[in-house]
């Protein structure tokens, strides 16, 4: 089976909350202060990132003299060698902060530790190696740099260690299992059963250890251990579990319940607290669900009124419900926070808000049968699958223009992507497959077999054993 041949070195840039956590390696915290910018960097612990195939450096920024929200730092970042060679690194980014004048979050260089020798041209090192991090024109003209020593020893430490794998979870309802797919040898390696009906979404907590699922009619919510698929924690509900998605940070767990108006509801799960919370005023009935990317905003699709209710994650306030298309079944909100893309079953089309007034920018015709959506990790797609053409739609995120469509199998379904951008998995519902594309050729991969009806996708990397 063709395999899929990992980039060097892949950068995906998040802005998020501030996490602690750099370990017994973490140095002083680097700042930078000019133009009215202050920047301040700090390199998590190498040997404990590097096995799990990244380096994480945590960041903030702050000013009081403008708007922080248009810089694009994903154009303006450089990674250099020792000699200072900037490297041909691809940077990508999520902006997933709306704050201003303070956002702070996480740069992570997605590469294990052979990756990241090869890269620097230090294989075999004996003495530590610098690594060097510029922005350029960060706040005015000129380049900020920000530079570490690498031990050589924690470099041949990671080179040794394998490199991260990806998984994909798949949710196939109408057998209640959920599918679990190496995305290296693009094959099942499990498949794990969690009643006679699975929900139609999933979601994977951020560290990769707990997934998300429900047992469909039966109405339940279950935490899976990745490991092996055992159920950590059941929550009994009495309406039919469909979609679930939870925040960045892993905090809530949302789950929207089908069925009639009065009995359409929605599930919130503090994963810090383990309270549960359930809201049914102006659900009706509930489809798929999205958290917008700064955490603050549900977006709840209801196929039976032709809306989306928006709601705040943390007070559960209905914000406002927005008309939409017909039989609205899925939404995505661009990672730019501008907009939001919300897939209309019954219309065949897409509707395109505006994220801040809530008000129907466009509506798109994309297909038949109009039925997931997603956007691409660099924010500048959003890819769109059509269950009755059988096909998938590529939209620039920007202009909304087509930009090409892909031939997909039975009922195309569901669709994501991996984090660093370069696969997108297409469920095709009708032919018990997942499709694997290369997001940048638009080639197939693979076309692996899974339960029946698949749906929602999740991809993580696997739990190892000193997650134990």
């Amino acid at each position: 089976m063709k395999q899929v041949e990992r980039s060097v070195s892949r950068l995906l840039l998040a802005l998020a909350l501030l996490t602690a956590g750099a370990g017994a390696f973490a140095q002083a915290t680097q700042t930078s202060f000019e133009n009215g910018v202050l920047v301040e960097v700090s390199l998590q612990d190498p040997s404990v990132t590097l096995p799990q195939g990244r380096l994480v450096w945590d960041m903030s920024l702050e000013t009081h003299a403008g708007d922080l929200r248009p810089l694009r730092l994903a154009e303006r970042a450089r990674l250099h060698a020792p000699d200072g060679t900037a490297l041909p690194a691809r940077f990508e980014e999520v902006v997933i902060s709306e704050s201003a004048h303070h956002p702070a979050g996480q740069l992570v260089l997605l590469v294990d530790g052979a990756e990241l020798s090869t890269l620097l041209g230090q294989a075999g090192a004996a003495g530590p190696i610098e690594l060097r991090l510029t922005f350029q024109g960060l706040g005015g003209e000129g380049e900020r740099g920000f530079a570490w020593e690498l031990p050589a020893s924690v470099l041949a430490a990671a080179e040794a260690a394998p490199g991260t794998a990806l998984r994909a979870y798949v949710s196939n309802a109408a057998d209640g299992t959920i599918s679990v797919i190496d995305l290296s040898t693009f094959e099942e390696v499990a498949r794990w059963r969690v009643g006679d009906e699975a929900s139609h979404g999933l979601a994977l907590q951020p560290d990769g250890l707990t997934l998300y699922v429900g047992t469909g009619a039966e109405g339940a919510i279950l935490a899976l251990d990745t490991h092996d698929g055992s159920v950590t924690r059941r929550i009994e509900g009495d309406n039919n579990a469909h979609g679930i998605d939870n925040t960045a940070d892993g905090r809530y767990v949302f789950v929207g319940a089908g069925g009639t108006g009065d009995t359409a509801h929605l599930t919130r799960i503090d994963t810090r607290s383990g309270a549960v919370d359930e809201l049914s005023e102006g659900l009706s009935p509930v489809g798929h669900i999205d958290v917008s990317p700064d955490g603050r905003r549900l977006y709840v699709a209801n196929l039976g009124t032709d809306t989306l209710t928006v709601l705040d994650t943390e007070s559960l306030e209905v914000l406002a419900v927005v008309p939409v298309g017909d039989a609205p079944n899925e939404s995505r909100a661009s990672l730019d926070g501008r907009y939001v893309f919300v897939a209309n079953w019954g219309s065949s089309d897409l509707t395109i808000l505006d994220a801040g007034t809530l008000r129907a920018l466009r509506t798109l015709k994309v297909g038949e049968g109009t039925h997931g959506v997603a956007v691409t990790p660099d924010g500048r797609e959003v890819w769109v699958a059509n269950r009755l053409s059988n096909d998938v739609a590529i939209i620039d995120a920007a202009t909304f223009e087509t930009l090409g469509r892909l031939e997909a199998g039975e009922y195309a379904n569901h669709l994501t992507f991996t984090p660093d951008g370069a696969l997108a998995l297409v469920s095709n519902a009708r032919a018990k497959e997942l499709m694997v594309f290369d997001a940048a050729t638009r080639a197939l991969l693979a076309t692996i077999p899974v339960g029946a009806e698949p749906h929602e996708i999740a991809v993580g990397a696997p739990p190892t054993q000193a997650d134990r």
